[in-house]
């Protein structure tokens, strides 16, 4: 008598994959849930002994340390880039104000030999 469900729940299985592999959302919602079990897996599945049992002022790992000490060095060569910038800054315009006044004196001299030679 167990014959017939068996094979009823064959079909009834055949069926399910035959929908559910022609389906577009089958095989996303089947990537979906690998992807959540290969997450919890590798970031889900670590234990209370992981997490370091709470303590709150236990040593940073070596990489955290590691990535601030950079952090730190990357953020004082950026100031003394600054400084250096600012410095440059200065200098151009320091150059620019003394090359608007010799300008300034050229167009004197030329106009006053214009002058000189228009009374010549």
């Amino acid at each position: 008598m167990r014959a017939p469900f068996k094979h009823d729940r064959l079909g009834l299985m055949q069926g399910f994959i035959a929908a559910f592999g022609t389906s577009p959302w089958g095989p996303m919602a089947l990537a979906f849930l690998v992807g959540v079990a290969f997450g919890w897996a590798i970031w889900g599945a670590r234990g209370e002994s992981d997490k370091g049992g709470g303590d709150e002022n236990a040593a940073e790992p070596r990489e955290i340390i590691v990535i601030k000490a950079e952090l730190q060095a990357a953020r004082a060569l950026l100031d003394e880039r600054d400084t250096e910038e600012e410095t440059m800054s200065e200098q151009l315009s320091s150059l620019d104000e003394t090359v608007k006044r010799a300008n300034g004196r050229l167009k004197l001299i030329l106009g006053a030999i214009k002058r000189a030679a228009k009374k010549e």
